[in-house]
C-alpha cells in the first residue's frame, strides 16, 4: 500500500489519450465497472482506448496469468528486478 495514495496508485492511464480509468475494489480485487455501450455512447470519430487483448482466444480465468505475476515477485511480495539480458 502507498504511504500517502494518490490516483495513480489505483487507475489505468492511457496517455495517447489522456484518459485515466479509476479502478474500484471488491475485497482484494480491483476492477472496472463496466457495462454494454449505447448507441449515444459512441463517437464514430473517436479513438476509443483498448481495454482487451488483440486476440480471439483470451481467457481472464487462464492461471497462467497469475503464475506470471508471483514469478515476478520474491517471498514478501516485491518486485523482482529484471536480470541483464533477459
Amino acid at each position: 500500500m502507498a504511504c500517502h495514495p494518490e490516483e495513480v496508485h489505483h487507475s489505468i492511464y492511457f496517455d495517447e489519450k489522456d484518459i485515466r480509468i479509476h479502478l474500484h475494489l471488491d475485497g482484494t480485487t480491483s476492477y472496472i465497472p463496466t457495462r454494454k455501450a449505447t448507441e449515444a455512447d459512441l463517437d464514430p470519430n473517436y479513438k476509443y482506448p483498448d481495454l482487451a487483448p488483440d486476440t480471439e482466444d483470451w481467457n481472464p480465468h487462464d492461471a497462467t496469468f497469475g503464475d506470471q505475476e508471483k514469478s515476478m515477485l520474491d517471498f514478501q511480495g516485491h518486485l523482482v528486478p529484471r536480470r541483464e539480458g533477459k
